[in-house]
C-alpha cells in the first residue's frame, strides 16, 4: 500500500477499536519499522477506522513493505470488527491466510513503537505485556535547576531562586500511556491520588555533585548508539516536577536513547504570576549560560538537541547568543535548536537573536500557532507580537524553518502542542532521528509568503 495508508494499523490500535486483520505473509515489524509507520498515522486512514468501528469490512490495498514476506505481497488485508468474537479469528478467512486479533487488551496505548508491539498475537488477544517493546518503562532524566531545595524526606524543589543543583530523576511511564500525554490524577474519572499504573510518576530524585552529574551524562551519551543528548528548557507556569515528567514523556515518546536532560528555572507554577516568571527567567539566564557552556564543551556528544518551550525560549536563545558571540566554535556542537511556541518579542527576535543564532546549514526549527491563547495573552500584556504567535504575521527568516502548528494543538490553552501532540512529536522524531529538513518531512507542506517559504502541518 501507499506509505500514507500503511499506518492504518497504528490508527486502529490507537483508537481503541477491537478487530481482526486477515492477510497473507504477515510478520512482526521491527521497532524501528513500527516507529516509522505509526509516526505518520495522524495524517490518513480515518474513514477506514470509522468503517471498522461500524462493523463493516475495510480493505487495505497493498500490504505495507515492512509486513511483506509472502508470495502475494499485494493481496488486500481485511479489517473486521471482532468485538463479539475476540478470542478467535474468523473461520471463513481465505485458505492459507493468517489472522490477527487486536484491541485494547492486546495493545495498551503506549509510545510510538509499542502501539504495534504486543503485536497482533496470532489467533487470540494477548495479555502478556512482555511482548511490549521496551519493557523497562522507567526513564532516567538528568537535571540542573536554580530553584531552592524544599526541606523534607524526599528531594523536591520550590519556586525561589538558588544556586544550581544537579541531579537525576527516575520517572515511570504507565503501561496505559498515550502518546503526547503526561498522565496525572484528575477529577474525572474521580482519581485523585498518584498511581504508577495510570500516571507518569517521579519514583526517585537525587542530587549529584557537579562532577558526578557530568560524568553520568557523558557515560549515558557514550553508551547510546548515536552518542546524543537532549536538553529541554520548560516555559512559564511549570513546576520542577512537571518539567521532569514532561522531559521523560518526550524522551520516551521519541524513543530517545541518549542522555535526556532538563534545566528548571524558578517558575512560580501559577497562572497569575506571569510577571514573576518573567523576572525569574531573566535572572536565570546567566546560570543557564554557564551550564550550557559546560554542557556543550564536555558532553562528548556527536549530536546535541536543544528544545525550549514558551518563556524558556527567552533564556535559551539569549544565553546561546552570548555564548556564540564569545566562543563561535561552540556553535558546531549544536545539532538542532527547536523553539516551541517561543514567548519572545518578535521584533527583538528578528533584530537581535536570529542574526546570531540562525544558520542556513543548520536551521533553527520554530513552531508557532495562531491558536496559542497563552501567547495571545502575552502579546496583550506586552503590546507587541510574540515570535511563536502567528496572528499578526509569521516569522520567516533565512536559517529558520518556521512550522505553523495552528491545526495540531489539542490543549485547552493551545500552548503545549510540541510535547503534547502526536503530529508535532512525529515531526520532531524525523527531524531528530534522520536529520530531515522541513521539505523532507512527511507531515509538512510548504506555504509561500512574501518573505519566503514557511511550513504547516498537512490538513
Amino acid at each position: 500500500m501507499r506509505a500514507d495508508q500503511a499506518v492504518l494499523l497504528g490508527l486502529i490500535l490507537a483508537s481503541g477499536v477491537s478487530g481482526c486483520l486477515v492477510g497473507d505473509g504477515l510478520r512482526r515489524p521491527s521497532p524501528d519499522e513500527r516507529l516509522t509507520a505509526i509516526a505518520e498515522a495522524d495524517q490518513v486512514g480515518r474513514a477506514r477506522v470509522r468503517a471498522a468501528r461500524s462493523g463493516e469490512a475495510a480493505f487495505i490495498e497493498n500490504l505495507p513493505p515492512f509486513m511483506r514476506t509472502g508470495d502475494e505481497p499485494d493481496r488486500p488485508v481485511e479489517v473486521r470488527n471482532c468485538a463479539t468474537n475476540i478470542n478467535q479469528c474468523p473461520t471463513d478467512r481465505p485458505p492459507g491466510a493468517k489472522c490477527f486479533c487486536f484491541g485494547p487488551a492486546a495493545s495498551p496505548a503506549g509510545n510510538l513503537a509499542s502501539y504495534l508491539s504486543p503485536l497482533l498475537i496470532e489467533g487470540k488477544v494477548s495479555n502478556d505485556t512482555s511482548a511490549i517493546a521496551g519493557t523497562d518503562r522507567t526513564v532516567g532524566v538528568l537535571f540542573a535547576t536554580d530553584r531552592n531545595v524544599v526541606p523534607g524526606d524526599r528531594l523536591t524543589f520550590g519556586v525561589e531562586r538558588a544556586k544550581i543543583t544537579y541531579g537525576l530523576c527516575e520517572v515511570s511511564i504507565p503501561l496505559t500511556h498515550t502518546l503526547g500525554q503526561v498522565e496525572r490524577p484528575s477529577w474525572w474519572p474521580l482519581r485523585f491520588e498518584e498511581n504508577e499504573k495510570y500516571d507518569i510518576v517521579i519514583k526517585n530524585a537525587r542530587a549529584l555533585p557537579a562532577h558526578e552529574f557530568f560524568s553520568l551524562m557523558r557515560s549515558r551519551i557514550a553508551s547510546s548508539s548515536r552518542r546524543d543528548t537532549l536538553l529541554f528548557i520548560h516555559g512559564y507556569n511549570v513546576s520542577f516536577e512537571e518539567a521532569a515528567r514532561r522531559t521523560a514523556q518526550i524522551a520516551y515518546d521519541l524513543e530517545f536513547k541518549g542522555a535526556a536532560v532538563f534545566y528548571s528555572w524558578p517558575s512560580q507554577s501559577a497562572a497569575l504570576k506571569y510577571t514573576v516568571d518573567e523576572a525569574n527567567v531573566e535572572w536565570s539566564q546567566s546560570n543557564l549560560r554557564g551550564f550550557l557552556e559546560e554542557y556543550l564543551r564536555t558532553s562528548g556528544a556527536d549530536r546535541v538537541f536543544l528544545i525550549a518551550h514558551s518563556m524558556g525560549s527567552r533564556a535559551l536563545t539569549r544565553a546561546l547568543r552570548e555564548i556564540y558571540l564569545v566562543d563561535p566554535a561552540l556553535r558546531s556542537k549544536v545539532t538542532e535548536l527547536i523553539l516551541a511556541a517561543p514567548d519572545i518579542d518578535a521584533q527583538v527576535f528578528v533584530r537581535d537573536i536570529a542574526p546570531v543564532l540562525a544558520n542556513e546549514m543548520r536551521p533553527i526549527t520554530l513552531y508557532a500557532s495562531s491558536d496559542d491563547r497563552a501567547l495571545w495573552a502575552s502579546s496583550v500584556v506586552h503590546g507587541t507580537p510574540r515570535a511563536g504567535d502567528t496572528r499578526n504575521g509569521i516569522v520567516v527568516l533565512r536559517g529558520i524553518e518556521t512550522v505553523d502548528a495552528s491545526d495540531v494543538d489539542v490543549t485547552l490553552v493551545g500552548h503545549s502542542y510540541v510535547g503534547g501532540n502526536r503530529s508535532a512529536l512525529s515531526d520532531i522524531f524525523y527531524l531528530m532521528r534522520d536529520g530531515k529538513r522541513a521539505k523532507e518531512r512527511f507531515s509538512l507542506e510548504p506555504v509561500p509568503s512574501p518573505a519566503g517559504l514557511y511550513w504547516r502541518f498537512k490538513r
